[in-house]
């Protein structure tokens, strides 16, 4: 692979330093480091091909325990309406390990003392290697994490989220300059060493509500993933629909009759903990919340011996509640080759019931199999517009600012991306 111009090559200054990528970054990465045209402002397209020996070979990894509830995974997980007993171990014997390594994480509530028991537990389950996780805000975690890279100042590893990558407009040159390239060990046949890891499959999909984080852009019919959406015979985005427009006069709505938390966009603001003290009725948040909530809700005294409840799930306390908070930390690593739904059967029960439901309703990835990153022009003129908007729903700029704002928007970079998703749609459809 040739290294962009005026770029150092490769650093390894540690086998570790290599990032996680959710959802459909997932595959970026390994292409990166494989192969592919690796370019800078004027944004590339990177083919994924599974026959370059970059990836680990899949080999099935049978479950040791089957769900109650069976489901279409990865968009309708399979569902546990009890505890399984006994609780199998995934790796009875995990090998002995040592050393110590410093991973830089988002954090979404109060930061875990780094004495916590919990730590201690890992450590000793994982064989003796212990995991340091500098937990940040996540509010401000992607456009740090670009600095924190750029000084290759994050520990040993750094977890990014798929969407957190596009606060560094030239992230694949950034992926190729920054980090190990670590095809060597996990390409061919690593399901002796590391059998989950070898289960894990490659489709990493999307839901038509635009996520599962921020729901209201589903209510308006907007795009998921980068906006764009294909009319027929063009590129149009979000910002340039009507519905967008309805979108933002919503939220400017929200600010005008003071239905919104006046927390809401600080820094210091934990908007789960202001839902638990009743402070806010509605929120919005990932699926893991769901049965966490209201498995914390239902908890009731201490438990500090760690006890079961009657459906033979373990007991949340007010100890755990406080300090397992909700980290990007042993559980973003784990090898898990599904995901599946726990947590108080009538939860389970409604959220399995839901996910069969929105079957029908998933929304097709137009670029699958495309690992893209566009021009630096069009991402800065969305970071500005962005900006204006939250300006406009915060009351800080008026309603009818908006139109202009699109048409710079369009001006400053927008068209530049329409042109660049157009050729990469018409290259994967043939159109």
């Amino acid at each position: 692979m040739t290294t962009p111009a005026n770029r150092s090559p490769i650093k390894r200054r540690s086998l570790f330093k290599a990032t996680g990528i959710g959802t459909a970054g997932a595959a970026g990465l390994p292409l990166a480091a494989g192969c592919g045209d690796v370019s800078g402002g004027e944004g590339n397209v990177q083919e994924l091909d599974q026959t370059l020996d970059i990836l680990p070979e899949y080999k099935e990894w049978p479950l040791p325990a089957q769900p109650d509830l069976i489901g279409e995974p990865p968009h309708h997980p399979s569902a546990f309406l009890s505890f399984p007993d006994p609780v199998p171990q995934a790796i009875p014997n995990p090998p002995s390990n040592s050393g110590t390594y410093q991973v830089y994480v988002p954090d979404w509530g109060p930061a875990m003392s780094k004495d916590d028991p919990y730590f201690d537990a890992m450590q000793e389950a994982a064989g003796g290697t212990r995991m340091e996780f500098v937990q940040n805000p996540a509010g401000t975690y992607g456009d740090a994490a670009v600095q924190w890279i750029r000084a290759e100042e994050f520990g040993d590893a750094i977890f990014l989220q798929a969407y957190m990558s596009g606060a560094d407009a030239n992230f694949n040159e950034t992926v190729i300059n920054r980090f190990a390239n670590l095809t060597d060990h996990l390409s061919g046949d690593i399901s002796e060493r590391w059998p989950l890891l070898a289960d894990r499959g490659d489709d990493a999909g999307r839901w038509a509500v635009s996520g599962t984080d921020w729901m209201p852009p589903a209510w308006f019919g907007l795009t998921a993933g980068s906006g764009w959406m294909w009319d027929g015979s063009g590129m149009v985005h979000n910002f340039e629909r009507p519905e967008y427009k309805d979108y933002v006069e919503f939220h400017r709505t929200l600010t005008d009759g003071q239905l919104r938390h006046p927390g809401v966009g600080t820094a210091d603001f934990d908007h789960r903990a202001a839902q638990r003290s009743g402070e806010v009725v509605f929120d919005q948040d990932g699926w893991n919340r769901w049965p966490e909530l209201t498995a914390e809700v239902r908890t009731t005294g201490e438990n500090p011996d760690f006890e079961y409840d009657a459906d033979g799930k373990p007991a949340f306390t007010e100890a755990g509640n406080l300090s397992k908070q909700d980290s990007f930390a042993y559980t973003a690593m784990s090898g898990v080759t599904q995901v599946f739904i726990g947590g108080p059967a009538d939860v389970v029960e409604a959220r399995f019931a839901f996910d069969e439901a929105m079957q029908p309703y998933l929304d097709e990835n137009l670029f699958k199999g495309l690992r893209l990153t566009a021009p630096e022009a069009g991402g800065n003129a969305t970071t500005v517009f962005n900006e204006k908007v939250q300006n406009i729903i915060y009351g800080r700029a008026e309603l009818s600012e908006f139109d202009a704002a699109v048409e710079t928007w369009k001006a400053e970079g927008a068209e530049e991306s329409r042109e660049f998703y157009e050729q990469a749609y018409r290259q994967l459809h043939g159109e």
